[in-house]
């Protein structure tokens, strides 16, 4: 008798265990389409299905990436700390004009006398298209600064407005200004 309990038993462990292991599993996966044959269409039976390229609008595209580029730019461009001295400045050189290259590398040289911690945190709202020429595009944008002076820091919401032009066939930045 004890021999049919101990038997019982482990019948019982092991179909337990045999559940637990088939129920663990993640689900299958069923390819939509059978190994080696085409996607076809609906109702006719061996046409492919042609992939359709999606249309391309490089205007469309251009004020993309240009409304991309102003705002990181009035971020980088109005963001400072005493810490980092014009590091923001120095990386966006590449990115600008050269009359405003020529603004930006002088007020590096001449500084900011500041002796507390001064720091500036502006992040952009939003932004809006403004003008679309084929040589300029200008954005505005509402931005919100945060001013940090010593132990004293304001929210400040201002405008800026960014222009781009057209120098030896690439966008660069030629003009901003946040008021």
């Amino acid at each position: 008798m004890k021999k049919i309990i101990i038997i019982i038993v482990i019948l019982v462990v092991l179909i337990g265990a045999g559940i637990f292991l088939l129920t663990r599993r993640g689900p299958v996966l069923v390819p939509e389409t059978p190994f080696g044959e085409k996607e076809t269409a609906p109702g006719k039976i061996g046409e492919e299905v042609p992939a359709l390229p999606a249309p391309v609008d490089p205007v469309a595209q251009l004020k993309s990436r240009l409304t991309l580029e102003a705002r990181s730019f009035i971020s980088r461009w109005a963001s400072y700390s005493r810490d980092s001295g014009y590091a923001n400045l120095k990386e966006l050189l590449p990115k600008m004009s050269q009359n405003l290259k020529k603004k930006a590398e002088d007020l590096i040289d001449k500084g900011l006398d500041v002796k507390e911690f001064y720091g500036l945190t502006t992040k952009v709202i939003s932004i809006e298209l403004v003008e679309f020429e084929e040589e300029k595009i200008s954005f505005s944008a509402q931005v919100q600064q945060q001013e940090t002076k010593g132990e004293v820091t304001n929210i400040l919401y201002k405008t800026a407005e960014i222009i781009f032009i057209k120098e030896a066939g690439e966008w660069k930045v030629n003009e901003i200004s946040i008021h």
